[in-house]
């Protein structure tokens, strides 16, 4: 990642040079011009620096897309695995151009993703964030100080490109011209490997936080009462600790990235345009703004069509679904024309949805391709005006062109981060929900009997319970047994009869909605939960078995602190 983000930036640096060489052929041959036509050759020169600008920008676009989208993919893949039938938006290389904030679902898929754009920010999911970046602070900070220094070496090459333009066509200077175009090269090399430094540093700080998370998750879960996991999905907490995860560090670092070098490069530019030309940055801030608020708007819109959209959709798929679930009673009733025409009247609202979306895009698309160009053509016009009255340079109108472009690109994609921030922000609810959850039951107690051992004497004195995940349905109810110390005793009964459950109170996994559990004459909940269960033996109908050896298999639960047991004498 860190080296495609070098040579994404490098990219541009080293299409830029292509300018130099366009004018270091055509430069042998042009003479000064004219006092009658000052500029004319330096505006000749702008055409062909502004065009070969043109393809610099849409590779180094191109290819900051193709990282972004393959940093998102995994993510998306996987919650598109994990999803029964949710869809999952991927950005699209070509579409995210024209889209606004289209990353914004890049690692939040689904269902999770549309909640978080519904939800607000939670000032305690953010601050909870912060505490967990802490550690990395020390190499955010050098990631920061490689961007801000990656930021200036790339403000510097538009400047030193206006440099070599004024060099090789208003005051010839073979010199000059030689020694800018070597420190244009020696620019863009740097602004490569700062880049490059900066991205890798983030990386690590992502993948660090992605660790940290990971591991007070797993640690927080484990911590959890055993009621917690029967009203939870199995695969939906591995989500949480897989996907989610995941999401969150990569989504927070990555566009953390982003965000330090986009807003340190607006910084820069603004510098560099306010030197080259206070005037032409002015008319720039006049006409720039018009064109970002449209992008809002229309952005706002969309979204607000494509929620109505998926709900109309998400209608359409319930009809489906309830008539292909009971086809016997329609077909019973003879409903089958009935149920054709609710399906295909939900999906005509759908369809009329999705009219609107196009129209609106239709309408976007055609204002933003022509707004820019009326921005440049301003611009150009007010600039060239400026070359040709002697106030200011055809090379300086060349890098005022490329700040300009810089600028956008940056205010662009600092919209887009923020989506994305927020988007990321709010996926992680769930997550730190999850981290900072407090068990129901509590395991307080901390009682080890002098002796080390148990005697074996247990008893119910009047127990009732129920399960968590169904409160109403009592399994017991004023059951009261004893059983001595060295006695078998078998239970008896019916298939939820709570033979289980009796085990499962006697192993401290749940405490009884009333009455007491003793073992050896002492409440079960006074007993340290960890020290009583090491000294409780199950042998199931079916053993659970780990992904380890058989040996380790007999062993679980007798590893030393090292995670490590003595070998059983018979397997």
């Amino acid at each position: 990642m860190a080296l495609g983000a070098a040579l994404a930036s490098g990219s541009c640096e080293l299409l830029l040079l292509l300018k130099a060489v366009a004018v270091a052929v055509w430069a042998p041959d042009m003479v000064m011009p004219s006092p009658s036509l000052p500029g004319i050759s330096g505006l000749l020169c702008t055409f062909v620096a502004l065009t070969t600008s043109l393809c610099s920008s849409l590779v180094t676009g191109l290819v900051l897309r193709w990282l972004i989208y393959n940093r998102g993919r995994p993510a998306a893949s996987k919650a598109d695995e994990e999803s029964a039938g949710a869809e999952v938006t991927r950005p699209l290389l070509a579409a995210s151009w024209e889209l606004p904030e289209n990353n914004k679902r890049i690692g939040a898929a689904g269902k999770d993703a549309e909640e978080a754009e519904q939800k607000p920010l939670q000032p305690g999911t953010v601050l909870e964030l912060v505490r967990m970046t802490v550690p990395d602070m020390p190499v955010l900070l050098f990631a920061f100080l490689f961007g801000v220094a990656a930021a200036l070496m790339a403000a510097c090459v538009p400047y030193f490109t206006g440099l070599i333009i004024d060099y090789a066509s208003i005051d010839p200077d073979r010199r000059r011209f030689s020694m800018t175009t070597l420190k244009l090269v020696g620019v863009a090399v740097l602004c490569g490997v700062f880049t490059g430094v900066r991205g890798g540093l983030f990386s690590v700080a992502m993948w660090r936080l992605n660790v940290r998370i990971r591991t007070t998750l797993f640690n927080s879960l484990l911590t959890q009462e055993i009621g917690f996991f029967d009203t939870q999905q199995t695969g939906e907490i591995s989500s949480r600790l897989s996907a989610d995860t995941t999401t969150v560090s990569d989504s927070i670092t990555l566009n953390l990235n982003i965000l330090v070098r986009t807003m340190t490069q607006a910084v820069m530019v603004l510098v560099f345009m306010f030197g080259a030309s206070w005037r032409l940055t002015v008319v720039t801030f006049v006409l720039v703004p018009c064109v970002l608020l449209i992008s809002k708007v229309y952005g706002s819109y969309y979204r607000k069509l494509s929620k109505k959209a998926q709900a109309a959709l998400a209608e359409a798929n319930a009809v489906a679904e309830e008539v292909l679930s009971a086809q016997a009673t329609v077909r019973a009733h003879a409903a089958q024309d009935s149920a054709k025409a609710s399906y295909a009247a939900k999906l005509h609202v759908f369809y009329l949805l999705m009219v609107k979306q196009a129209a609106a895009y239709s309408v976007y698309a055609a204002t933003t391709t022509f707004l820019p160009s009326v921005v440049v053509a301003v611009v150009l016009y007010y600039g060239g005006l400026l070359v040709l009255n002697g106030d200011m340079s055809a090379g300086g109108l060349v890098s005022f062109m490329l700040y300009q472009q810089s600028l956008s690109s940056a205010f662009s994609m600092m919209g887009d981060v923020f989506s994305a921030l927020t988007a990321a922000v709010g996926a992680a609810d769930k997550v730190i929900e999850l981290i900072k959850r407090t068990p129901k039951e509590s395991p307080s107690g901390d009682f080890i009997p002098d002796s080390g051992t148990l005697q074996g004497a247990l008893a119910l004195d009047n127990v009732g319970f129920a399960y968590p995940i169904r409160p109403t349905q009592r399994v017991l109810n004023g059951l009261s047994m004893s059983v001595n110390p060295g006695e078998v005793v078998a239970l008896v009964g019916p298939s939820g009869g709570g033979k289980t459950t009796i085990i499962k109170l006697l192993q401290r996994f749940y405490l009884p909605s009333s009455g007491m559990v003793l073992v050896d004459g002492r409440d079960i909940g006074l007993y340290d939960p960890k020290w009583l269960r090491r000294h409780v033996a199950l042998v199931s109908q079916e053993p659970v078995l780990f992904a380890r050896s058989v040996a380790r298999n007999i062993m679980y639960g007798l590893e030393r602190e090292d995670g490590c047991a003595d070998a059983p004498t018979q397997v």
